[in-house]
Order: C-alpha cells, then sequence, then structure tokens
C-alpha cells in the first residue's frame, strides 16, 4: 500500500501503482472502474489477505506485515465506510 501512495503523482492509485500480485489478486470485472480510492484498494488487498488465510486475522497481518490491532482499526473504518457509502442510495 506504501508503494502505490508513493507512485501516486495525481492524487490517484491507478493499477500500474500496485505490485503485480495485489492486481493478480484483485477480482476481473467489466465495469470495475480505471482508478480507485486508497480505502478501495486496501479494502481489496485486506479481504483477499482475510479470504487467503482463512479469515484468521493473526495470519492475515503476518501476510499483510500489519499489527494486530492496526488490522481491526483498518477494518472498522472499512465497516464505517461501508455503512456510509450504503446509507447514501
Amino acid at each position: 500500500m506504501v508503494y502505490a501512495v508513493n507512485m501516486d503523482q495525481e492524487g490517484i492509485i491507478k493499477a500500474e501503482h500496485l505490485p503485480e500480485e495485489v492486481i493478480k489478486s484483485l477480482p476481473l470485472e467489466s465495469s470495475a472502474p480505471k482508478s480507485l480510492s486508497l480505502i478501495e484498494v486496501e479494502k481489496a488487498v485486506i479481504l483477499e489477505a482475510m479470504r487467503v488465510t482463512n479469515y484468521d486475522t493473526i495470519e492475515a497481518t503476518r501476510l499483510l506485515g500489519l499489527g494486530r490491532t492496526t488490522l481491526y482499526k483498518k477494518l472498522k473504518i472499512m465497516l464505517a465506510f461501508t455503512v456510509d457509502s450504503t446509507s447514501d442510495n
């Protein structure tokens, strides 16, 4: 994630800013947007790590290189972002 933020010059993270392993883990959708917000990219990476580790948070933190508290904070933010996004409709 830090890599993508450092590569970005315009405030938008694009697929070319992401490491290849992250791009391969993202689902392919024909209607996928050309650029994603940082929270959307982070969410995709965290959810993929959780899926790959069979939702084992300790293993996911190791895979992501995050502390357990940081992962829980990010999950909480993701949940709030998801709730906010769905309540706008």
